[in-house]
């Protein structure tokens, strides 16, 4: 997470202006480290309920799906980062709109993951039409 609104951020809002010409990923940035704070301290407080017993988190892969607005800072760390650091696996869905983004976005997330040495088996890129990920998505 760190790196990614570090040493990528240019990168990443590169990458938004291009496929979206959407010019405030700054602003994004910025939005993504408040929520990312509070949404890091409810992961802990749900682990912490794990290991208590109190709850099961459900480890099965989910799958994540990407939005023009809000798509590398805010929408693929919550859906994504999130619940990497809970242990569930993630499948990134691109689609007609969004394949070249969320591509180059898991891209540097597994680059991540390698350097890291996070299982790399956590993070999956599945590119489709959106009739086939709706049938993906039902069949769960």
């Amino acid at each position: 997470e760190h790196l990614l609104l570090t040493e990528y951020a240019g990168f990443l809002i590169g990458n938004q202006c291009i496929d979206f010409q959407k010019q405030d990923g700054v602003t994004e940035m910025e939005e993504s480290i408040m929520a990312n704070s509070v949404e890091r301290r409810m992961n802990d407080l749900l682990l912490e309920d794990e290991e208590a017993g109190k709850i099961t988190i459900n480890r099965k892969p989910i799958y994540v799906s990407c939005v023009s607005n809000f798509t590398n800072f805010l929408d693929l760390f919550r859906k994504t980062i999130r619940n990497m650091e809970l242990g569930i696996p993630c499948v990134v869905l691109g689609r007609s709109n969004t394949v070249q983004h969320s591509y180059r976005w898991t891209e540097l997330l597994m680059e991540l993951l390698e350097r890291e040495n996070i299982d790399p088996g956590m993070l999956t890129y599945l590119s489709c039409e959106l009739d086939d990920i709706i049938d993906i998505t039902q069949s769960c």
